[in-house]
């Protein structure tokens, strides 16, 4: 191959710069953005199960998170032209490319290149036009198939290109979480304990929500004579300042680390011992996700939308978290605008009819991920098959 001159310097060739390419199948995955290695793994399990060894080639934007899936092997999205290089030297079986279809000179390469493309989680594209609109009409064009992360995002790409046989809905790749588990014994001793007292739950609160919390808990009390709030710290969190604030509020309340339990006329129930999430999401049919308010670390969304509770969160996370926004597009997640609308939420969730429908689609939304998984593993097998003769 033919180096390029750049002033008085020579780049080096690709193949010296590049690990050599691993034998066997290669996926590539290319992020226009962070890249969720967790929510990769399930994916590449599958694709090594079914070509018998597959190794992912990932790209990313931006810093990756997570640890890389199986044989996985994270390189640098390639230098403005050099990208014909990059795709000669991997040789990739098929790519897929998560969310947006930036960077149209790599794409361009691995078009001529015939790499089958898939997009992934296609989300809205964003509105141009003139020409801007026919450099993104030509992009989605290139793609074989196109997976929608939303009915919205469909209708968007079709009113866009001419490409309504490769457009399916199917949701975001998102990562699967195994459903908390807990001491089935246990669950049926604290139902049986708090019988028909309605419950609702914190689910990992920051300590600044705390005081909204049980400012929306007295709310809904004056409807609700019997509710229990159940909080369920953070492991990482300052048990003593919370239990002093629910007491300064004259909270009646009982502390699990004390080996208390809810009485009849407990009000507030602190959990502040680690790994009962299992136990608390199943217990309480609705739950508030804690770091939705104030912001920071936010609770695991997936892993209570598992457990079918209905979801209420604040605006924290709407636009930059894809677990949030999927839920929310999914009708799996009441939004709440801030504190004040908390305790609105929570009166209008302890309607059975109501939670019900929220909890479905919650558990429907954290399952779904299979379905990409199988989706996906299909059209790359059909590739594969297609490509090899």
């Amino acid at each position: 191959m033919a180096g390029f001159f750049f002033g008085r310097g020579r780049t080096p060739e690709f193949a010296e710069t590049e690990p050599s390419r691993p034998r066997g199948v290669i996926v590539w995955v290319h992020a226009p953005g962070a890249l969720d290695f967790d929510a990769l793994a399930p994916l590449a399990e599958r694709l090594d199960e079914v070509f018998d060894g597959c190794t992912m080639l990932i790209t990313s934007t931006e810093a990756r998170t997570g640890p890389v899936p199986l044989e996985g092997l994270v390189r640098p999205v390639p230098q403005e032209g050099r990208e014909d290089e990059f795709i000669a030297h991997w040789s990739p079986d098929m790519a897929l490319w998560m969310e947006t279809p930036d960077d149209p000179a790599l794409l361009a390469a691995a078009a001529r290149a015939a790499v089958p493309l898939v997009l992934v989680g296609a989300a809205v594209p964003p509105p141009t036009t003139g020409r801007a609109r026919r450099v993104q009409r030509a992009t989605f064009d290139r793609f074989g198939h196109i997976l929608a992360s939303s009915p919205a995002a469909a209708d968007a790409i079709l009113g866009l290109a001419p490409v309504r046989p490769r457009v399916e809905v199917t949701g975001p790749l998102i990562r699967l979480p195994d459903p908390p588990p807990c001491s089935e014994g246990e669950r049926a001793d604290f139902a049986a304990l708090l019988a028909t007292r309605p419950v609702w739950l914190a689910l990992e609160p920051a300590a600044s929500e705390l005081g909204d919390i049980l400012a929306a808990h007295r709310f809904v009390l004056t409807h609700a004579h019997r509710l229990l709030l159940i909080v369920l710290l953070p492991e990482e969190a300052d048990a003593d300042a919370a239990a002093e604030l629910i007491a300064s509020e004259g909270w009646s309340h009982a502390r699990r680390s004390l080996e208390e339990e809810p009485g009849e006329r407990t009000e507030v129930y602190l959990i502040d011992t680690p790994g009962e999430i299992g136990l608390w999401v199943r217990i309480a049919p609705v739950t508030f996700l804690g770091g939705t308010l104030a912001g920071g670390p936010r609770a695991p969304a997936l892993a209570a939308a598992s457990l079918g509770s209905a979801l209420i969160a604040g605006q924290e996370g709407r636009g930059d978290d894809p677990v949030l926004r999927r839920l929310t597009e999914g009708g799996a997640l009441h939004r709440i605008s801030g504190p004040a609308d908390l305790g609105l939420a929570v009166d209008d969730l302890l309607s059975p009819e109501r939670s019900a429908v929220l909890a479905h689609n919650a558990w429907a939304i954290a399952t779904d991920g299979a379905e990409v998984i199988d989706r996906l593993a299909a059209l790359a097998d059909a590739a594969l098959r297609k490509r090899r003769g």
